[in-house]
């Protein structure tokens, strides 16, 4: 009894673009100029939350500071 060899079914090179998930070629960063296009948006976005983030952080940090510091001795 010996058994069969199994074809394996290659899958051609290829990754998959970030945005959509549709499988595009190994060397493209992403599948369309609008899939580019959404990608650079949300990094703006993100860019622009990351900074406000740290500026809320820092003027809390700072108010906090400034109350513990400058409080009326008793």
């Amino acid at each position: 009894m010996s058994m069969k060899p199994v074809k394996k079914h290659r899958v051609p090179m290829h990754k998959h673009c970030p945005i959509c998930g549709t499988s595009m070629p190994p060397d493209a960063e992403f599948c369309s100029d609008e899939c580019k296009d959404k990608y650079l948006q949300k990094m703006k976005r993100d860019r622009k939350m990351r900074i406000f983030f740290l500026l809320f952080y820092a003027v809390m940090m700072a108010v906090l500071f400034i109350f513990l510091l400058w409080r009326p001795s008793q």
